[in-house]
């Protein structure tokens, strides 16, 4: 055949014999069909980047979408989070629908100050499901320190420096006792 055939169709044939004086009936007509596979490849891990740190409890996924062929359908990605490469504790497990050119998504459970997490992701399609994309780990930053919102009272003892200290001085010592809450009252 000259040309190359297209995908996705069903093409027809049948044949008969002929030898030059004498033509033969045409044989049960056949049928085949030419299709191209679906291959989705392995889809990109762009952030968080690997061994980073990361501030947000919930932090942001971005995919770079994954290379594929063929008639591939809506494509979704699997996105698994867990504490350690072997994936045998997840944190998480969630689906997202492929956007243009690179996917973004958020965790849906918040995460661990402090923790090392991994990550990977696959693609999929109705028919297809593509690999796994290489492993990725990132931590979690540490806990912050409490903050203090309230009056002076809240803080504890060692962070009210601007209170006078008067706990050395024998003749104020009366007075500590008189404040109630450890704080030396100045007259």
């Amino acid at each position: 055949m000259p040309d190359t055939l297209a995908t996705g169709r069903t093409y027809y044939w049948r044949a008969r014999a002929q030898d030059g004086a004498n033509t033969g009936p045409y044989a049960t007509p056949a049928a085949f069909t030419i299709f191209t596979p679906i291959v989705i490849d392995v889809p990109g891990l762009s952030a968080p980047a690997p061994n980073s740190t990361v501030v947000n409890l919930r932090p942001a996924f971005t995919i770079a979408n994954s290379p594929r062929s063929g008639p591939v359908g809506a494509i979704t990605y699997l996105i698994e989070l867990a504490d350690s490469d072997s994936f045998a504790n997840k944190a998480a497990t969630w689906s997202v629908l492929e956007t243009p050119n690179q996917t973004a998504t958020v965790s849906p459970v918040d995460l661990s100050y402090g923790k090392v997490y991994y990550w990977h992701a696959r693609a999929y399609d109705p028919s297809t499901i593509g690999p796994w994309s290489y492993t990725q780990a990132f931590q979690m930053l540490g806990e912050p320190p409490p903050v203090y919102t309230a009056g002076r009272a809240d803080r504890p003892r060692a962070e009210r420096r601007d209170q006078p200290q008067y706990r050395h001085h024998p003749q104020l010592a009366e007075r500590d006792e008189l404040a109630g809450d450890g704080d030396a009252v100045a007259s």
